[in-house]
């Protein structure tokens, strides 16, 4: 009870420093989507990390009954509308605009909420299935736009909201056996990530093939923050009867488009449309007007264009092209002191591998 009580005073404290900050900053955190307000895109701009601030405000945000009561009720419902919209139109792949359109959607139904972007792992015990969406993987789609990995929602007291799992490109195995809504709060456990959570088999082996053993802390050494980030932001195992599932996340999302740009596929209904026609009605609201702003509060949405959190690249993306540029290009000395039996030698080549590596993850841009 007593360390309930401390952590409880901790987290009212963290949220108060966090607000402060806002403030501090000209940011006005009693609005909803006041990430996209001009004194936090300014705050941002400086440091990319900054939107990181945002999550943990909301996580740590007190909860009254009457609020929780709200968000359990909202979250489900506009989950599967979502659900079934995404389907309808059978865009697949199109997580990262799911994302984006439930977080605009959940600010006008007065849900605090941010974007996840991670690395997802379904396994199937019974039947000795295993299918992953890793972010450091080979590309395995020529479309430019197509991102490996996966996002989701965190709406606490929802931790994990995803609404298009069942919607990725997966085998006939195991399609039937992947839930269509996927809801967890914080009775999901609290893993530490693996290597094989985060980084592809082909990858691996492409670095084991150029080191000469598989390192365990590959996706630590490709992502140097990420040990960090999952002190705040941890992978967490969802358990079903039928499904095994690891969402290991890597970065926050925040949209940088209106509902009005946000479509459900290319060419298809806006996630304005979604919201008039299906949402706004489920809800007893009345539809918007959304030529443009339609919440009359983005003053700063051409500014939010260049948010980083929109479109840096992942650092723990690879595609196959920069690996093997990364490879042939290293100089002979690294290649020849990564087999050294001298431990300072060899962390030295690998250490210049990694910068490498950095640098050219650097040089590319997320795909949405």
């Amino acid at each position: 009870m007593v360390d309930n009580e401390r952590q409880t005073m901790f987290t009212v404290g963290q949220h108060a420093l966090l607000t402060a900050d806002f403030r501090a900053s000209g940011i006005d955190p009693d609005e909803f989507g006041f990430t996209d307000q001009l004194g936090f895109l300014a705050r941002e701009s400086n440091d990319p990390a900054y939107l990181a601030r945002y999550a943990q405000w909301v996580l740590t945000r007190p909860m009254s009954s009457g609020y929780e009561a709200h968000v359990r009720v909202t979250v489900p419902k506009l989950a599967y509308l979502l659900s079934a919209a995404f389907a309808a139109q059978d865009a697949h792949g199109r997580c990262i605009a799911a994302c984006s359109m439930m977080t605009r959607m959940l600010d006008l139904l007065h849900v605090w909420s941010f974007g996840l972007f991670g690395s997802v792992v379904i396994e199937a015990p019974d039947r000795g299935l295993r299918r992953t969406m890793q972010t450091i993987a080979f590309k395995r789609d020529p479309d430019l736009d197509a991102a490996a990995g996966h996002a989701w929602v965190c709406a606490p007291p929802f931790l994990l909201v995803d609404t298009t799992l069942a919607l990725q490109r997966w085998d006939s195995a195991i399609l039937p056996l992947v839930p269509d809504v996927i809801l967890a709060d914080a009775a999901a456990p609290r893993v530490h990530a693996r290597v094989e959570d985060c980084v592809d088999d082909r990858v691996r082996d492409l670095f084991a093939e150029t080191e000469g053993w598989h390192d365990p802390y590959l996706h630590h050494r490709l992502d140097p923050s990420l040990r960090g980030f999952h002190q705040t932001f941890p992978a967490r195992d969802v358990i079903t009867p039928k499904l095994h599932m690891r969402f290991v996340p890597v970065l926050i999302r925040q949209p940088c488009e209106t509902l009005a740009e946000i479509e459900v596929k290319r060419g298809g209904p806006s996630g304005a449309t979604i919201w008039n026609s299906i949402v706004a009605p489920a809800f007893g609201m009345v539809p918007c007007h959304m030529g443009g702003d339609e919440r009359g509060q983005y003053s700063g949405r051409s500014v939010a264009r260049s948010r980083p959190g929109c479109h840096r690249r992942a650092m723990t993306q690879i595609l196959a092209d920069t690996v093997l540029r990364v490879i042939e290009r290293a100089p002979q000395w690294i290649r020849r002191d990564l087999d050294s039996k001298d431990a300072i030698v060899r962390i030295r080549a690998e250490e210049s591998l990694a910068a490498m590596i950095a640098d050219a993850l650097d040089s590319q841009a997320v795909g949405g």
